[in-house]
């Protein structure tokens, strides 16, 4: 197999993957937030199993995400952090949204 050739293939189809995925959430209607005092508790949890690298942070943000009161642009980075698996980009994400 063509490892180079491979990689450069696979890398195209991550990033228009990554492309079409956003296209979808944009289209997705949005939903009202969750009131501040619900998501902060929320947020703590979410803050936590982050700091753990604990990968039921991806099912708390599948549950909760959309109702978690952050802005769309906190929202978006901290689901493409979560989509890599990017637990320590995802707390920056949350860190620098409060």
């Amino acid at each position: 197999a063509d490892a180079p050739g491979s990689a450069q293939q696979l890398a195209r189809v991550e990033a228009l993957l990554a492309r079409l995925l956003d296209e979808i959430r944009a289209a997705l209607p949005e939903h009202a937030p969750a009131p501040p005092a619900e998501a902060g508790g929320d947020l703590a949890e979410l803050r936590h199993l982050l700091s753990q690298s604990d990968s039921r942070a991806l099912d708390w943000w599948q549950a909760h995400g959309r109702h978690s009161g952050l802005a769309p642009a906190t929202q978006q980075r901290l689901q493409q952090a979560l989509d890599a698996l990017d637990f320590d980009a995802a707390a920056e994400a949350l860190r620098e949204s409060a």
